[in-house]
């Protein structure tokens, strides 16, 4: 949470989500995890995994995938995180990059 008088960003805010978990099953080994959400408009890739691939995580106005399935008897890649939100007042201004798209309908 950022709050101040005004707020001027030449950087970057980013509220993005993670990718999901691979999975795996037994005598095969664990999935890897998904990475860490990026302060950029890239996704964030889900983790790989004997049985399935994790989603996605959410950037921008895109949503996060589905991870994805599996055989009978295995276990589902896991889903990519949601975006977060940016709330900001009307005296937020900006020459930076922010993702998603900060709501600046909130009072001074």
């Amino acid at each position: 949470m950022l709050q101040a008088p005004a707020i001027a960003n030449a950087g970057v805010i980013a509220a993005n989500g993670g990718g999901g978990g691979g999975s795996g099953f037994t005598g095969s080994g664990s999935g890897t995890a998904g990475a860490d959400a990026v302060a950029t408009v890239a996704s964030a890739i889900g983790g790989t995994g004997a049985s399935a691939s994790g989603g996605l995580g959410g950037v921008g106005t895109v949503a996060p995938t589905a991870g994805g399935g599996a055989g009978c008897g295995t276990n589902g890649g896991g889903g990519g995180g949601a975006v977060g939100r940016i709330a900001a007042s009307t005296s937020f201004t900006t020459t930076g990059l922010e993702s998603p798209a900060p709501d600046t309908s909130l009072p001074r």
